[in-house]
């Protein structure tokens, strides 16, 4: 097998096993997962060509924010340490960077390699899906389903993410893959089930932000095809959302938010982080000098479940400054492949990201890494259009020149 292929099944292999990513079968207390063991896989395909997958002269621009937001912690972290947390480098940060680069440059230098790996992706949450069906490592929590003990939101949103790559490889066919495609969809009714059952509301509100948005995303050669693909797309829009709405759990979250605006207990942490926030708002205090204050208070370390609080906690005003500065440069991308190339997926697959930035956890989180070298590997592409489209130019205005002479 050429190197190439094997860095190309070892991504996807990869991809595959974020669906898996807590899952410890061998029972060694967090020390191994699949997810990590896939991680040391994918690393040892891509390590003899190392300089090449880390390269950044083309990717600086785009994250000098993110790595300066990561600098920028470690001193925090450093100047912050204390009897109750001596956090300096956070390693889980530094390892989605450098897999985030990696990735990026996988695609430079393999184009198309990361969309067969949100494929698989999406395949990995089939089998998941298949899993709970077959109550296979399934566990709930007050309700709530949970797969190998991972948690709901985590689960949820990435079925929803999957969800949405799968409609997409059958309806865009961007991969060419025939009539047979079609069958995928039979697997997407107990993917949503199991994203129902989570009871996750961070992923409910993505998918349905996802799903209307695609509708009016999409385009089309003709009005009336766009018209009948808005119409089409509410009609089973409208029955997946009583499809979703006849679980319980999910149901009745629902309800509490819209009428007691319950948070899930977030409103009760974000009051003990606003005051830390204000206190520190210039440069933060690290996530040691975090950690130090929510055990002095409640006697334990909680996550603010939110991004911004969560980044204006560490690393304050500048902090948060950098790392939005990052965001938006993801979605300058995005937006540009939208307009240039008609693609939409990288737009969508923002809009759960927001929503773990709003309601969850997204700096250690690494499917969100994975979106993020999707989307900001498009650059690539735009790149070669751009020198298709000069390139036939020149061809052009030499023939017309020709033909004059």
């Amino acid at each position: 097998m050429k190197l190439k292929t094997l860095q190309r099944v070892a991504l996807c292999i990869l991809f595959f096993s974020i669906n898996f990513e807590v899952w410890d079968p061998l029972n060694t207390d967090g020390s191994f997962s699949i997810s990590s063991a896939t991680g040391y896989f994918y690393l040892v395909t891509v390590i003899y060509q190392l300089p090449a997958f880390l390269k950044m002269s083309s990717l600086k621009s785009y994250l000098w924010p993110l790595i300066t937001f990561f600098l920028f912690l470690s001193v925090m972290n450093f100047l912050n340490m204390n009897s109750v947390s001596s956090v300096f480098i956070n390693l889980s940060i530094l390892q989605n960077i450098i897999l985030l680069i990696i990735l990026i440059n996988h695609e430079r230098r393999d184009p198309g390699v990361l969309q067969k790996g949100m494929v698989w992706f999406a395949v990995g949450s089939i089998v998941l899906a298949i899993f709970f069906q077959l109550g296979i490592g399934v566990s709930y929590d007050s309700a709530r389903v949970t797969v190998f003990g991972d948690n709901q939101n985590s689960i949820g949103v990435k079925e929803s993410i999957s969800v949405l790559v799968l409609l997409l490889l059958v309806f865009k066919n961007n991969l060419r893959l025939g009539r047979w495609r079609f069958f995928i969809l039979l697997s997407i009714p107990i993917m949503l089930l199991l994203m129902a059952q989570t009871g996750s509301r961070t992923a409910f509100f993505s998918f349905s932000l996802m799903f209307v948005s695609s509708l009016f995303l999409v385009k089309a050669k003709h009005s009336y095809y766009k018209l009948f693909t808005f119409m089409f797309g509410l009609i089973i829009g409208y029955f997946i959302w009583q499809y979703l709405a006849s679980s319980e759990i999910l149901y009745s979250r629902l309800i509490l938010t819209e009428q007691k605006l319950d948070l899930g207990g977030r409103d009760r942490v974000w009051d003990n982080v606003i005051p830390f926030v204000k206190e520190n708002i210039i440069f933060g205090k690290g996530e040691s000098g975090y950690t130090e204050y929510m055990t002095n208070i409640t006697g334990a370390f909680y996550s603010p479940h939110n991004v911004i609080l969560e980044v204006l906690a560490y690393t304050g005003i500048l902090g948060l400054f950098l790392y939005l500065l990052f965001l938006y440069k993801v979605f300058v991308i995005s937006r540009r492949k939208y307009k240039e190339d008609g693609s939409i997926i990288q737009l969508l697959l923002l809009i759960p990201i927001l929503g773990l930035l709003l309601s969850g956890q997204l700096l250690n989180v690494k499917i969100g890494y994975i979106v993020f070298a999707f989307c900001l590997s498009g650059i690539f592409s735009l790149r070669r259009r751009k020198r298709r489209n000069r390139k036939e130019e020149i061809e052009i205005y030499s023939t017309i020149k020709l033909e004059s002479v």
